[in-house]
């Protein structure tokens, strides 16, 4: 019981421990990883799916031949 006790301790640290903490003891991020904040990761991932969503939704469209064949690219890829 004490190993699992201990165990469930250091998991949970091992979460706490996680990402970058601010100056101040009161404002954790727990999302928040080395190079960026919590909100600013949470921004990446979503503008990410957005992305992925707009290509399933392309790739949906041409296999059901909804959009006429192109040659052109409707992704603009910097």
């Amino acid at each position: 019981m004490s190993k699992l006790m201990l165990t469930l301790v250091a998991c949970g640290f091992m979460f706490l421990a996680g990402g970058c903490l601010d100056s101040r003891i009161d404002k954790v991020d727990a999302f928040a990883t080395p190079g960026y904040s919590g909100s600013e990761r949470s921004d990446l991932i979503a503008r990410n799916m957005e992305m992925e969503w707009k290509m399933i939704n392309d790739d949906v469209d041409s296999v059901l031949l909804l959009r006429p064949m192109s040659g052109l690219s409707l992704w603009n890829v910097r």
